[in-house]
């Protein structure tokens, strides 16, 4: 799409029949290009198959994507919250709360926007990455929880590097989004603020719970959350899966 015209793409689509005049206009002007676009494009200028496939890739890619991440952090933040609902009780709060953003901006967008529409939830799941990032993190570090499994000092200087760079990243690129595409009113300050304490103090809780995990333990003494900041796991569920496991090795290894 480098360097065409709309005009060109516009006659491209009436040869192949796809009606594209809202899309592209007839005049010299160089194409924009999107998502949308994109799609559109390749109908043109390679059949209207290539409409199908544009979409199935697209769909393809935020399902690997998209659902393997917002899965992931799922159930990451069940254990993390000790939540001892039943399990569709659990999927129906935790897959609410990842979707109903999602599906609200999409109910808010036409199929025009949806470049515009992407960098938005983008920016919305760029918001919940580090609670994931950060819970995951305290889980691996913690030898109570893991045992011979948890993270060696290689790995946690590692993940403390990704996971401080990705979270940064990630804030700027959102601070960046705000920035661009809402008004810049006392309105949106003054929300934009109220939410990025809110944000911030959450992140904060949970990067001192991940510092306990390291070591820090003195900050368990801190005046009102240092209550909170201690480990608190339950291994009834896991020890007998356990016990269960070296049973049927048990009964494996007795000569029938």
């Amino acid at each position: 799409m480098n360097d065409v015209t709309n005009s060109h793409v516009s006659q491209l689509c009436n040869e192949r029949g796809i009606n594209a005049s809202d899309v592209f206009t007839d005049d010299d002007s160089i194409i924009s290009g999107d998502i949308y676009r994109g799609g559109i494009f390749l109908g043109c200028e390679f059949g209207k198959a290539y409409l199908y496939i544009w979409a199935v890739g697209l769909l393809a890619a935020g399902q690997s994507s998209t659902m393997t991440g917002t899965y992931t952090g799922q159930f990451v933040m069940e254990g993390f919250l000790h939540m001892k609902w039943k399990r569709w009780k659990r999927v129906l709060l935790t897959r609410t709360i990842a979707i109903l953003p999602t599906v609200s901006v999409a109910l808010m967008q036409d199929v025009n926007h949806v470049s515009g529409m992407n960098d938005f939830l983008n920016a919305l799941m760029s918001m919940q990455l580090p609670f994931a990032m950060l819970a995951t993190y305290l889980f691996t570090a913690s030898k109570t929880l893991m045992g011979d499994f948890v993270n060696d000092r290689k790995n946690n200087i590692f993940m403390g590097v990704v996971t401080t760079f990705l979270i940064g990243l990630n804030l700027y690129f959102v601070t960046n989004f705000v920035m661009e595409n809402f008004p810049m009113t006392w309105l949106v300050f003054v929300g934009f603020g109220v939410f990025l304490v809110f944000y911030t103090v959450v992140l904060g809780f949970l990067t001192l719970c991940l510092l306990v995990v390291l070591g820090w333990h003195q900050l368990t003494k801190l005046p009102l959350i240092g209550g909170y900041l201690e480990e608190r796991y339950e291994f009834k569920e896991f020890e007998k899966l356990v016990e269960s496991c070296e049973t049927l090795n048990e009964v494996k290894m007795v000569p029938q």
